[in-house]
C-alpha cells in the first residue's frame, strides 16, 4: 500500500469511528452514514445483524466510486457474479464505537438488545439508562487486565474506601460466562459489579447503578439477559 493510499484509508477509518445514529437497510446490507455524510454498506446476516470477521472487524461491501453500487466479486472461472447476496467484493474495517441497528446496539466485542424502558446515553460506548428511575448499566468489554488482577484491584478499592458500606459477593452468569458479582450499598446508592472473562480471554465488567429507593422498580436482568458476546 503506497503512502497516499495508506493516508486515505486511515482517514476513512477515522470518519467511520464517528458514526451518527442514522442507519437504514438496503438489499446489499446495513447502510450507515459517518460524520462526513458518507455512506458505507455493512454486510449483514439473515437476521439483519452486521457481520464481523474473526478479529471482530466489520465487513463492508465495496462500492464503485462513481456508481456507488457494490462491485461484483469474481467467480472461480474469472467472470463476475451477478448481484446476489454474498457475491460482492468486501473488505474488513475497524469497528466503530457503536453501531445502532434498530433496538440493537453493537460494539466490537458484544451486542445488546435494548429492553423497553431503557435508552443509550453513552458517548463512544454503551451506557443504558432506565428512563423511569435514572438507573444505569455501563459496559466495559475490554479492561486490558487479567481476571485475577481485576479482582485484586476491586479488593484494594474497597479497602481504600473511607466510609461504612455494605458489600455482598456472589456468583452469577452473564451470557453463559461465570461472573463474580459484587454489590455495594453506599448511602443512597446501590451498585452491582459483574466481572468475568469471555471466550476471547477478555476480562469484562458490567456495572449496574441505582438509587436504593428505586431498586425494586428496575429490572437489571432484562438488560443482562439481552447481552451477547462475540
Amino acid at each position: 500500500m503506497n503512502k497516499k493510499t495508506c493516508i486515505a484509508f486511515l482517514f476513512f477509518l477515522a470518519c467511520l469511528t464517528a458514526l451518527t445514529a442514522c442507519t437504514r437497510s438496503s438489499r446489499y446490507g446495513k447502510v450507515i452514514v459517518d460524520s462526513k455524510g458518507m455512506e458505507h454498506i455493512l454486510m449483514t446476516d439473515a437476521n439483519g445483524v452486521t457481520v464481523c470477521d474473526k478479529f471482530g472487524n466489520l465487513v463492508e461491501v465495496v462500492t464503485d466510486s462513481d456508481s456507488k453500487k457494490p462491485i461484483a466479486a469474481p467467480t472461480e472461472n474469472g467472470t463476475l457474479a451477478e448481484g446476489q447476496s454474498g457475491e460482492y467484493q468486501t473488505q474488513s474495517v475497524s469497528f466503530p464505537d457503536v453501531v445502532e441497528n434498530g433496538d440493537v446496539l453493537e460494539q466490537q466485542y458484544f451486542s445488546v438488545t435494548v429492553p423497553e424502558g431503557w435508552e443509550n446515553v453513552g458517548t463512544g460506548r454503551i451506557i443504558l439508562r432506565h428512563t423511569q428511575t435514572g438507573a444505569q448499566v455501563s459496559f466495559y468489554p475490554d479492561l486490558g487486565t487479567s481476571l485475577e488482577d481485576k479482582l485484586e484491584q476491586m479488593d484494594n478499592d474497597r479497602a481504600a474506601l473511607d466510609a461504612d458500606f455494605e458489600y455482598n459477593e456472589t456468583e452469577a452468569t452473564v451470557d453463559g460466562f461465570n461472573a463474580v458479582c459484587g454489590t455495594y450499598e453506599i448511602g443512597d446508592i446501590v451498585r452491582t459489579v459483574y466481572v468475568f472473562k469471555t471466550d476471547r480471554d477478555m476480562v469484562t465488567e458490567i456495572t449496574c447503578t441505582v438509587q436504593k429507593d428505586s431498586r425494586d422498580a428496575v429490572d437489571f436482568d432484562s438488560v443482562l439477559s439481552a447481552v451477547h458476546f462475540k
